[in-house]
């Protein structure tokens, strides 16, 4: 069988074990880990009973076709986050590289290509924004501070990465690392050059653009998409203010299209605001996608 990468994979038998895994920065959690075994069969069968002291056994069809696991480079240079985050990621099914400092990070950024990037705020004299902002390609991100900076986070989210702040609870960072990495993979796949995913709003949610009523039709954080009945087209920066949530933020017209009596738009939120693209963003994860 050969992966979509064009490399030859085999099946794989996952058998799952109890670990407690604690570590500076991170809640201490039971988490779920997995020991690979190789089965050359290809079959598809329940695990096999855990060995005597290693956990419970999950009694559940645990083999499947496997492709290469994603790649995750690790920016940290306390040495003990570092090592849980590296232990924590590979226990989950990931491949990982860790780098020390700032250097180290940047040639890994450039040698191995990685499917993600996660990088401490503060690398010595560097940053982890300057990872972001410098790699040979564009890479997903997350970027991890325990020091809260609406001023960071707005231009990390300019740059296309996510900011978070320890404490980091691990169910929570596994599942927005999966879904990083498979959102940057569904746009690679569309030909999307956008850094976020464009989030579809349900029902009517009004704002108001230039004294006119507008409709949202999607939101992603670094842009809106709305329509507007409007006579001409819009100026190159305005201001958009949403009723419920109530939020009032600066954005610049990316484009403009004639739809009968209305305008659809597209805008950039401008990021000379620190705190009102923090709530922008806070807005964004609150609305519901629509169908």
């Amino acid at each position: 069988m050969v992966s979509g990468r064009g490399v030859q994979t085999t099946s794989l038998r996952l058998r799952f074990k109890y670990v407690r895994f604690c570590s500076l920065g991170f809640k201490c959690v039971d988490l779920i880990g997995v020991a690979v075994g190789d089965d050359r069969r290809g079959t598809r069968n329940s695990c096999a009973p855990a060995p005597d002291g290693v956990g419970t056994a999950v009694a559940r069809d645990d083999i499947w076709e496997a492709r290469i696991p994603d790649r995750i480079l690790i920016v940290e240079d306390h040495e003990a986050t570092r090592r849980g985050l590296r232990e924590l990621l590979t226990n989950a099914g990931y491949v990982v590289l860790a780098a020390s400092t700032f250097a180290e990070g940047r040639q890994a950024l450039a040698e191995q290509t990685p499917d993600l990037l996660i990088a401490d705020l503060r690398l010595g004299e560097f940053n982890g924004l300057q990872l972001v902002a410098t790699a040979p390609l564009a890479v997903p991100s997350i970027i991890v501070t325990g020091f809260p900076d609406p001023v960071l986070e707005a231009q990390a989210l300019k740059l296309g990465a996510h900011f978070i702040t320890k404490p980091i609870a691990i169910e929570p960072l596994l599942t927005l690392i999966k879904s990083t990495i498979v959102s940057a993979r569904q746009r690679q796949s569309r030909g999307s050059t956008r850094r976020w995913d464009r989030k579809p709003v349900a029902g009517k949610v009004s704002a108001e653009v230039e004294h006119a009523q507008a409709r949202i039709v999607d939101v992603s954080y670094g842009g809106v998409k709305f329509e507007i009945e409007r006579e001409r087209s819009l100026p190159p920066s305005f201001r958009l203010t949403v009723a419920n949530p109530a939020l009032s933020i600066d954005v610049d017209l990316v484009w403009e299209a004639r739809s009968g009596d209305r305008w659809v738009c597209g805008a950039a939120i401008s990021s000379g605001n620190a705190a009102a693209v923090h709530d922008w963003a806070t807005l964004v994860d609150g609305f519901s996608a629509g169908a």
